[in-house]
């Protein structure tokens, strides 16, 4: 993810413990290399699931899951919109007992930086 997907990346900040779905919605309609970006990542986890019979892309959890977190916190936060069984398996990915603790410190942490989110007034 450091490297890929830098529409996605860009106009969708990352931010575990915000509901962003009308910057999520902007980010859609406005910038059609998100939209390719998410194409891209549909098609290539579809694949993968359909391949491997999932529940995760490689079958079993593998370190591509664990790779991919952050692209679902984006997509869940920002509330792009996915076929269902990109939804489900954002769930699953999310359920994760090393996710879930992620998810649970991120929400733990109470620092605001304005700058590090111009789309937000405040927390």
């Amino acid at each position: 993810m450091h490297s890929g997907f830098g529409a996605l990346r860009s106009h969708c900040p990352m931010n575990i413990e915000a509901s962003l779905a009308q910057a999520g919605a902007l980010a859609w309609r406005d910038h059609a290399d998100v939209r390719s970006d998410v194409q891209r990542i549909v098609g290539m986890w579809t694949a993968l699931l359909e391949e491997h019979k999932g529940p995760m892309l490689f079958g079993d959890f593998s370190i591509a899951d664990a790779y991919f977190a952050p692209v679902c916190m984006r997509i869940k936060n920002y509330a792009l919109p996915v076929p269902g069984h990109i939804t489900d398996y954002i769930r699953r990915v999310c359920a994760l007992p090393s996710v879930a603790a992620w998810i649970e410190e991120a929400l733990a942490e109470k620092q605001f930086v304005e700058m590090d989110e111009p789309y937000r007034t405040s927390r």
